[in-house]
């Protein structure tokens, strides 16, 4: 009865969760029988060895001393371990009530990108003696190998991946606008991709563009911000078109589209101002490669192995790693 009560009232908290998106909670068959089978033999095993020791115990002398032993030390005892079992199993119930609730909330909370069907590995580039017009040149062959690929639906090279437990920041100054915080630098989350990065996240955008060939590194310096950097630097207005400087480069970067808000670091994070650089213009050597196919992950890693190897044999390779398990932990 208790059991029944607590969960009762635990199903009738509200916890409201912070997007509303549907969470399937259907029960595993086999789960459902190993726990029916484990519940019997308990009640069977811990039911009928107390039974059996009843039956062999004679009452008539327990019945005799009844008066005497009514409030006997063994018996005050016998009613504390009592109590002490019924007031922990109502906590362990209770609490495992809430940390189900809580693992059901978490999973509804909308990433802002869909990493099923994604697959990414680490390439360094650092450490293959390559200088940064050969690193930039190979970028772009690998690029352009997956993407002529029939098995590959899109490609991309990134700084940083979503949840991946990172996080880079730096400092800029939006033209015309105070930050904020009150001041007029803003600090806000960065990452540098490629044109295919937001097809292949699957991150929607929601005005302007994103990046595409035009953004190569000889050309006018872009930008393209989160949801949450709109609404806090300009709200009510567009920021597409409007330049921010960026850190102590005197260069100013034109705003060329907006992109939902993703959890970049954990996915209890509340959302920040994110600005996302094209890979040509903002360089770096280390980079994660992701892949979205539909072809699953043994096979997909076997085929962007091949493909690495084919652009460079001497290439240091990583392992491919789903993109749904290298974010689970975020």
């Amino acid at each position: 009865l208790l059991a029944v009560w607590a969960l009762s009232a635990l199903s009738a908290v509200d916890i409201p969760a912070p997007y509303p998106v549907e969470f399937n909670l259907s029960l595993d068959g086999r789960v459902v029988v190993f726990a029916a089978l484990v519940t019997l033999v308990s009640g069977l095993v811990f039911g009928l060895l107390p039974a059996r020791q009843a039956v062999a115990v004679d009452l008539l002398p327990g019945l005799r001393a009844e008066g005497v032993g009514r409030g006997s030390s063994g018996g005050r005892l016998r009613r504390g371990f009592v109590s002490a079992q019924i007031g922990a199993s109502l906590v362990l119930l209770v609490s495992a009530g809430l940390m189900l609730r809580a693992l059901q909330h978490a999973g509804q909370i909308e990433r802002g990108f869909t990493a099923e069907g994604a697959h990414m590995s680490f390439l360094d580039l650092s450490t293959e003696g390559l200088d940064r017009d050969q690193v930039d040149v190979f970028q772009a062959e690998v690029l352009q190998y997956f993407d002529s690929q029939p098995w590959v639906d899109d490609a991309a090279l990134a700084v940083d991946l979503p949840l991946d437990m990172g996080s880079r920041s730096t400092s800029i100054r939006p033209e015309a606008c105070q930050s904020p915080t009150g001041g007029e630098w803003l600090q806000v989350g960065v990452n540098q991709v490629s044109p295919g990065y937001f097809a292949t996240l699957e991150i929607a955008l929601r005005e302007g563009r994103i990046f595409d060939d035009r953004d190569s590194g000889d050309a006018e310096p872009v930008a393209v911000v989160s949801r949450t950097f709109a609404d806090q630097v300009w709200p009510g207005e567009s920021p597409v078109g409007r330049r921010l400087r960026w850190g102590l480069d005197d260069a100013w970067i034109i705003i060329v589209g907006i992109v939902d808000d993703v959890h970049n670091q954990m996915l209890t994070d509340v959302p920040r101002p994110f600005v996302y650089r094209p890979l040509a213009q903002l360089r770096s050597s280390d980079t994660d490669l992701v892949i979205r196919t539909s072809l699953p992950e043994a096979a997909a890693g076997r085929a962007i192995h091949n493909g690495l190897r084919t652009l460079d044999p001497q290439l240091s390779l990583a392992p491919v790693i789903g993109l749904e398990r290298y974010t689970e932990v975020g």
